[in-house]
């Protein structure tokens, strides 16, 4: 169905023009004209005009008798403005000005913005007119005065350029450098502070000033503010400044409080986003805490607040999300920038699933840093990137690459004992090989470490009973606050009560079993109470009284002595191995040193039993005072039976299998880490090895890695060996480790021109990690990043967030000036006029 417009007459046609016309007219009245910010010197002239609206800046003329004098008035705009009858029914105004009083004289000037601002703008008078009487010097020769012709200089072309910059002080006879003075620059003191009067010598000095940089940047500056101050535009610039510092205010404290709450892994986001809500999260609360003591983004919140979406505030979540992806992009920039630095890293990688049951693999890059220092760094949490040996290689690959990192620097790497990650055939670290054969692999010696204890708490009944029952009591209390309770009045003067286990943190085993140790009466004495305690459950009374029967037995008390020498020293040894201040030749000291630990308990068993016996006040084997079953003798078998007692048993069966098996899988774990240092003999013996093993031992190392290390590496690691055997050098030899001597040859500079081939072998070393703790350790921060209120962020915020968190450090280091103007950049609409 087709609809035909109403046409118009013309006499409404023209109704309609003469609204237009006249909503067009209000428009413009209403509109502030150009001449509004700028004014018209030459307007206060007029004692009455009709059109007089704006307030003027007064600068009078001056005569050449005016000039002389010694002061210069500036009449300034206010604000209080009356009317004037006088001048007729136009509302003529007169202004009331306050006198600003400059001094010509350069040695009475105040310096501040509004005096350069005003000679940037009008220049300076020479007292050029004054004459020059006061300038007199006397010299061996003559006396010499201040001339006109000096204000010339006469170029190598015969013309004459006016020294403007010049200007004398009628007070001391002396001059200055204008533009020097003005902004106090320090290249010559007499031209700036003191005054110059050498009369005799003026021409060369007058042109060396003139010539300096200095002078030259004063002078330019002097120009550049006298450009801006005569714009016509100078108001719509100096309005624009305002705004613009303003803005900038906001979004420092913006900045600031997005660092604060990243770097401790707190949320954002609240239930809503309304300023004065207690359910508005703590990216709104920590800025009305702020403004609680800023007046300035007080009043920003009430004028911006709550205003909603199409109006600028720059306190939105969006504006948040926006500042952590800059601030995610420049920390990741500056880990990528001190890694190409150092060129060579390692990798270390580990997955876990996430409280979304999605599996991240959290990527870690170990490099050293200018200082010598190693560092271990957070790159991202790469999701679903699959179990399988050849799904992991290729997310290794693929990050590098998005990172723009060449794998060809990669020197190490190093990951738990799991089978697809360390097999030596088809597992990751035999498929990066492939790619770079120099990425030497090393597993984790802190995960080596547990695969020792518990390989060696599974070899034999005893060693697997004893942890068994250690977990069954602390079950057996835990679960009751009844039975806590009564554990905790037994132990009021002994702090150390029960732990439990656990599977992947051995430390937990050392500290239940010292536990069990240190409270072992105080333990047996809450049993006792809870056995005979007729109120209580058959079950919990029976349960408690084959807890106490297996605490009444010399083997378990044994147990608890043994089990706290070997678990407290594999507990400090595992601590160490998780610092990242530690290359593979502490490793390897620390496994050697923990094989002769053990080793030493196999000739001190009497020893052992004897405290045994004397915690537990029992002096017979369960195996004695029980009845042992007889073995059928058949008839092929001979009747002589050997028979060990109790003691001798637990010591062949038990004591000794717990020794051999930990020293044989301390020993197979050692060899990874001994055989890597063998390759490096030359810098960890450098004091020690003679000159025929050091060349022997360098040129080995010079073929492992050709491209790297040239020929001249034995010349220099026997340079090094005769330079740190010096007397007169301030380290010392004894407790020399690779990271100090790549310290020690950085401080002081050595490692350039010296010794260029030992640094570059001693990064490499350093960079090989000795454990994947770091890697492991991320898994913490993202279990408080995702938790399940946050469980729906994307990976990208999920990575910038733990990355915060994790690199904290940096993150303060970052820059909050240039965090803004990335973000200015982002959000200029500016195009380019093609």
């Amino acid at each position: 169905m087709s609809t035909n417009r109403k046409r118009l007459s013309g006499d409404q046609y023209k109704k309609i023009a003469k609204l237009k016309s006249e909503k067009l007219h209000n428009v413009l009245n209403k509109t502030h004209k150009l001449t509004d910010f700028f004014k018209n010197p030459a307007s206060t002239s007029d004692s009455c005009s009709s059109n007089s609206s704006t307030n003027t800046i007064d600068i009078p003329k001056k005569t050449d008798a005016q000039v002389s004098e010694t002061t210069i008035s500036l009449s300034v705009e206010v604000d209080n403005i009356e009317p004037e009858d006088s001048c007729g029914s136009n509302g003529l105004t007169n202004m009331i000005v306050n006198e600003i009083i400059f001094e010509t004289d350069p040695v009475k000037w105040v310096i501040n913005d509004e005096f350069r601002d005003y000679v940037a703008k009008n220049g300076f008078n020479q007292n050029m007119t004054n004459g020059f009487i006061n300038s007199k010097r006397v010299y061996c020769d003559k006396t010499r005065y201040l001339t006109n012709i000096m204000f010339n200089r006469r170029l190598i072309n015969g013309e004459i350029i006016v020294r403007s910059w010049l200007v004398y002080s009628p007070s001391l006879g002396v001059v200055f450098c204008g533009p020097c003075r003005i902004f106090q620059t320090s290249l010559e003191t007499h031209f700036v502070t003191e005054g110059f009067n050498d009369w005799k010598n003026a021409i060369s000095r007058f042109s060396y000033h003139e010539n300096s940089k200095e002078h030259r940047d004063a002078i330019i500056n002097l120009k550049h503010r006298g450009n801006v101050l005569g714009r016509i535009d100078y108001s719509l610039i100096k309005q624009l400044d305002t705004e613009i510092e303003y803005w900038r205010n906001v979004l420092k404290r913006v900045v600031e409080t997005i660092k604060s709450l990243a770097s401790r892994g707190l949320p954002f986001r609240g239930h809503d986003s309304c300023f004065g809500s207690v359910h508005n999260g703590n990216y709104l609360m920590s800025l009305e805490l702020i403004a609680k003591f800023y007046p300035f983004l007080a009043d920003h919140i009430v004028r911006f607040g709550n205003k909603g979406s199409g109006s600028t505030s720059y306190l939105s979540h969006v504006v948040c999300d926006e500042f952590i992806l800059l601030m995610m992009k420049k920390l990741k920039h500056n880990i990528v920038k001190e890694l190409k630095i150092s060129k060579y890293f390692s990798i270390s990688i580990d997955s876990t699933p996430d409280i979304s049951h999605v599996d991240k693999l959290s990527f870690m890059v170990r490099y050293v840093l200018e200082t010598g220092l190693p560092v271990e760094r957070f790159l991202c949490f790469v999701s679903n990137p699959g179990h399988k040996a050849l799904d992991l290689t290729n997310a290794i690959t693929n990050t590098l690459k998005s990172h723009d990192i060449d794998i060809s620097d990669c020197r190490g790497q190093s990951y738990d004992n799991a089978s697809n990650m360390s097999g030596q055939y088809s597992g990751v670290q035999a498929r990066i090989k492939e790619i770079n054969p120099l990425v030497y692999y090393v597993p984790c010696s802190a995960h080596s470490l547990n695969l020792v204890g518990i390989s060696s708490a599974e070899s034999c009944s005893q060693a697997s009973m004893f942890f068994g029952f250690i977990q069954q009591l602390y079950n057996f209390f835990s679960a009751s606050t009844h039975r806590w309770s009564i554990l905790q009045l037994n132990m009021k003067h002994n702090a150390n009560t029960i732990k439990s286990l656990s599977n992947t943190r051995w430390s937990a085993r050392a500290d239940a079993c010292r536990a069990l140790y240190n409270s072992w009466d105080e333990i047996i004495n809450a049993l006792v109470t809870i056995k005979d305690d007729i109120f209580e459950k058959c079950a919990t009374r029976n349960e408690s009284n084959g807890l106490y029967n297996q605490m009444q037995k010399l083997e378990t008390s044994f147990m608890v002595i043994f089990w706290n020498y070997i678990l407290e020293r594999f507990n400090a040894s595992n601590k160490q191995l998780q610092c990242v201040e530690i290359g593979n030749d502490k490793v390897s000291q620390i496994y050697t040193s923990l094989i002769n630990l053990v080793q030493k308990p196999r000739d001190n068993f009497n020893e052992y039993e004897t405290k045994a016996k004397k915690i537990s006040k029992i002096t017979e084997y369960n195996v004695d005072i029980t009845r042992q079953k007889k073995k059928k003798i058949h008839f092929d078998e001979k009747a002589e039976q050997t028979e060990l007692s109790g003691g001798d048993k637990f010591r062949v069966e038990t004591f000794y299998v717990i020794i051999d098996k930990i020293t044989n899988e301390l020993e197979k774990r050692h060899q990874s880490y001994k055989t890597f240092c063998d390759l490096f003999e030359v810098l960890l013996k450098i004091t020690s090895l003679n000159s025929l093993k050091i060349v022997e031992s360098a040129e080995k190392l010079q073929k492992m890695y050709p491209n790297d290390l040239d020929n001249t590496f034995s010349s220099e690691c026997l340079h090094l060996q005769s330079y740190l055997l010096n007397s007169n050098i301030d380290i010392d030899i004894n407790i020399l480790t690779p990271i100090t001597l790549c310290q020690y040859l950085r401080e002081k500079s050595l490692h350039i021109e010296i010794f260029p081939n030992v640094d570059t072998a001693l990064r490499i070393f350093i960079s090989v990690p000795v454990s994947n703790c770091t890697t492991e350790r991320s898994f913490s921060c993202l279990n408080r990043v995702k938790n399940y209120l946050r469980s729906t962020q994307n990976d990208e915020k999920l990575n910038s967030l733990a990355l915060f968190s994790i690199e904290n450090e940096m993150l303060k280091e970052l820059n909050c000036e240039d965090l803004i103007d990335a973000f200015a950049k982002t959000k200029c609409r500016r195009k380019p006029i093609v």
